[in-house]
């Protein structure tokens, strides 16, 4: 029997054969090294170098991975208005929303509520909270006048970087001095009604010193939709004392976040410092019934580093960083039985380093080598709950330092020309630390639970790749890697509190097979297959226990997904340019017991496309839309008796579309004005329900209909 995956493979094969066999044989190898990046031929954009997969200057078409990047004019042309719509639009990726979070990504068929399965980095500077172990966009709002561009590195990247880094890393460039002419950049941009956000860009040198400033900040009022569109049972409202005055999310999702950043550089030192604040209004375990309840997050960072060629075969890069953020919820939810009661709050807060020493062996042109030697120690996690709302009063901590050491060493060799072998590993320790919890602190009937985690084995990931080249036009890669996440501090403090024995890291491992190829000077196709097994996933799981039941974590889950991904780059002619991709994903649920469970938020089918067309040297016009297939919410253990079901209903499939016009250079004078819409056709749509709202049990409604205008002055 003829299978869709083995259908759809036999495709792949078939398109590659005949658009790739009439140009295998391709004589051209000239490299170029163009200044502008969207003024490249679609051939001398795989010569093009990043430094995100390999924390060194790179070739697209000789990275070991599959990469995706995003400049400063793809963003100016479809006037995304934030990093989320940009990421939304990348190939193979995907956000789902829990009215909690925010938009969290899931890529390649795998989500998580908890955004720890891609790493993301400012200018290299890790942006993880070091309380969850989150990587919150919340947490680095950049407006987007101030990215240069931002590199995409899909596939496990642990060997670089670590634990996080699970399905890839996102570094967003924001220092680039010489990318732009137009490097000073002054905006203001505003729906008139609920919307309004500024920036301020100023880069420039002096002699020997390149600086970059960037701030911005965002003030929206939030979307306004009846709550009863997102509930199969509105009489369930009365339970949270939600009537007919308080229905709507109006003022109760409103946002405003500050960002600023600065960095510079001088004779091999550098340095970047950045301050972020957001105040979002979230919705957590209950329609809000009051004016919202606002979730406020703080992070500063700051990183000093040396970059020294040494020899003519040794390079180093040292840095040392520091991350301080702090989280404080105040609850505004307000049952009738909870009435003329303050609901309560939490509070946390976390500091922690890191060290990093990078040596580059450029040995000869054959053979380079990387090593990396990296610390990072947290020297507090502090977080407390009087909750009073949830019945909830506690305080936990971490009462010693916790320490993570590692090393790396990649070795790329090219015996011939068009053929190059990656070979990598990592050896990375976490090592035991202690844990203190106190429930209900300050209270006559308080308790302490005092624990240590203790699974301090050394990791050791590898990663494996061979890169050939029939010619610059045609590029195979086979592709090997590893990466692990390893178990947050809260996963750790529940453990201990109950009793239950320590969690191990959860770990995948992908292979994949990908192939570019530039059909002609119009055409570029990049195809992908590829096979992940995440194994070690943290589930939870539980056991009766009389008329109750026991909750508890483990490391049981499994999953495996094979998938397809096309991604075809079309400029028939100067002015005008277009994208199409397409990827399809079947997970499969392997844990232990629920191998007839369907996988849940994880879309079978994605679909983008982005077109531009340039009427006039300073007048642009483009559309772009998203397509992602219907998904399942999570699949609750507890339900029905502890037989299991889903926590709310299956939601259908969608299709946004979005467009934009630009004005550049007006009055020759630098000023610019851009109108972008999104989800133009205003369709409503859902995100499938998640633990923090299951009240949402038909789905978390979407973004509305949007028209943002921008007045802007590049000078």
């Amino acid at each position: 029997m003829i299978t869709l995956k083995s259908l759809l493979f036999c495709i792949l094969i078939l398109i590659s054969y005949f658009l790739i066999m009439p140009n295998l044989y391709a004589k051209d190898k000239k490299s170029i090294t163009p200044e502008n990046i969207f003024s490249m031929s679609l051939e001398e954009m795989l010569n093009y170098k990043v430094t995100t997969a390999g924390k060194k200057d790179e070739k697209i078409s000789e990275i070991p991975a599959s990469v995706i990047i995003i400049t400063r004019k793809d963003i100016e042309r479809y006037g995304y208005m934030n990093l989320g719509e940009i990421l939304q639009n990348i190939p193979g990726m995907y956000a789902i929303d829990d009215l909690t979070y925010g938009p969290t990504f899931g890529v390649r068929g795998y989500w998580t509520g908890y955004p720890r399965n891609i790493i993301f980095l400012v200018n290299g500077v890790n942006q993880m909270d070091g309380l969850f172990g989150y990587y919150l966009t919340q947490n680095f709002s950049i407006p987007v006048e101030a990215i240069d561009k931002i590199e995409i590195v899909r596939g496990p990247m642990s060997v670089i970087y670590g634990g996080g880094a699970f399905f890839g890393a996102i570094n967003i460039i924001t220092n680039d001095v010489y990318g732009s002419n137009d490097v000073n950049i002054a905006s203001f941009s505003t729906d008139i009604i609920t919307t309004k956000k500024g920036a301020v860009r100023m880069v420039g040198s002096e002699g020997d010193l390149d600086f970059a400033f960037n701030a911005g900040y965002l003030d929206s009022e939030g979307t306004d939709e009846d709550v009863k569109k997102m509930m199969t049972d509105p009489s369930k409202l009365d339970n949270y004392g939600i009537n007919s005055t308080n229905n709507t999310t109006k003022g109760r999702l409103e946002l405003d976040s500050k960002y600023i950043s600065f960095y510079g550089k001088y004779n091999g030192f550098y340095a970047n410092m950045s301050f972020n604040q957001s105040v979002d209004e979230i919705y957590y375990y209950m329609p809000t019934a009051g004016s919202g309840s606002p979730y406020n997050r703080t992070m500063t960072s700051l990183l000093f580093g040396y970059k020294k060629k040494i020899t003519d075969v040794i390079s180093i890069d040292s840095k040392i960083s520091y991350n301080n953020s702090s989280v404080s919820f105040d609850f505004d939810l307000h049952p009738p039985t909870f009435k003329g009661y303050n609901p309560g709050n939490t509070r946390g807060t976390s500091e922690y380093y890191e060290l990093e020493l990078d040596t580059y062996f450029d040995i000869n042109s054959a053979l380079k080598l990387t090593t990396g030697l990296y610390f990072q120690q947290t020297i507090k996690n502090h977080f407390s709950a009087d909750a009073y709302v949830l019945n909830t009063f506690m305080d936990a901590k971490v009462t010693d330092n916790i320490n993570n050491w590692a090393f790396f060493l990649q070795t790329d060799y090219s015996p011939i020309e068009n053929l190059k072998f990656v070979a990598g590993v990592r050896f990375d320790q976490l090592l035991p630390y202690d844990i203190l919890h106190i429930n209900n602190p300050g209270q006559s009937n308080y308790s302490i639970i005092k624990g240590s985690y203790e699974q301090d084995e050394i990791e050791i990931i590898p990663r494996f790749a061979t890169i050939y080249n029939f010619n610059e036009k045609n590029i195979i890669k086979f592709l090997y890697g590893k990466a692990i996440c390893r178990p947050s501090f809260f996963q750790n403090r529940d453990q201990i509190m109950y009793g239950n024995p320590a969690l191990d890291p959860e770990d995948i491992q992908t292979f994949e097979l990908n192939y570019i190829s530039i059909i002609n000077k119009q055409v570029t196709l990049h195809s992908s297959y590829f096979h992940n097994i995440l194994e070690n996933l943290i589930v939870r799981t539980i056991t009766p226990s009389g008329s109750s039941y026991i909750s508890s974590f483990s490391n049981g889950g499994k999953l495996v997904t094979d998938g397809i991904e096309f991604i075809c780059d079309i400029k028939p002619f100067k002015d005008f340019q277009m994208q199409i991709s397409s990827t399809w994903q079947d997970t499969r649920n392997k844990t232990n017991g629920f191998e007839d469970i369907t996988s849940e938020y994880s879309p079978k089918w994605l679909g983008k496309m982005k077109f531009s067309y340039t009427f006039h040297p300073e007048i642009t016009l483009s559309i772009d839309g998203t397509y992602v297939g219907s998904m399942l919410p999570k699949w609750d253990v507890t339900k029905n008796n502890y037989k299991g079901g889903r926590i709310g209903q299956e939601v259908d499939g969608y299709y946004l579309l979005g467009a934009n016009f630009r004005i550049d250079n007006l009055f020759g004078k630098g000023y610019y004005f851009n109108l972008r819409g999104s989800n133009i056709l205003g369709k409503d749509y859902l995100y499938p329900a998640y633990v923090n709202n299951t009240w949402a049990d038909k789905g978390v409604i979407g973004e509305p209909r949007l028209f943002l205008a921008t007045i802007g002055w590049k000078f």
